[in-house]
């Protein structure tokens, strides 16, 4: 169904790692990854399939990228950056 579409889709496009030269206190690690328009209830399924704590995605109500989040109480929290 379209669920298991969207997490097929999820799945088929892993992140791309870049080679970043490591140095103590500094980013380590670069990862690339498609991301694609949906609602924050559709990025929590997307989060919980994958059992991460976190998930960017595209916000298509908000019309930006925004990040869902597990928090410590069991509910999800929602950040959504804005251009100053």
């Amino acid at each position: 169904g379209r669920r298991q579409d969207r997490w097929q889709a999820a799945v088929e496009s892993p992140p791309v790692e870049e080679p970043v030269e490591e140095s103590e206190g500094e980013i380590v690690r670069v990862k690339r990854f498609e991301v694609r328009p949906m609602t924050p209830e559709e990025a929590i399924e997307q989060m919980e399939l994958l059992g991460h704590l976190f998930y960017v995605f595209f916000n298509a109500e908000e019309d930006g990228i925004n990040v869902v989040y597990k928090r410590d109480d069991g509910d999800y929290g929602l950040l959504q950056p804005e251009l100053t």
